[in-house]
């Protein structure tokens, strides 16, 4: 999307859950700036193999 410097100013960071299952979950997050410009997006899936209790 676009390099983030040092002086790009104030980031807003935001994560959340898409979809949380037993087995499966996926993920999104963000890197916006104040005045709404993304310098970053991501999305992950992950694969719950094991819970301890």
């Amino acid at each position: 999307m676009s390099p983030i410097f040092a002086d790009s100013g104030e980031m807003r960071v935001t994560g959340h859950v898409v979809s949380g299952g037993r087995t499966v979950i996926t993920l999104e997050g963000c890197i916006e700036a104040a005045q709404g410009r993304i310098y970053a997006h991501g999305t992950s899936t992950c694969l719950v193999v094991g819970r301890k209790p």
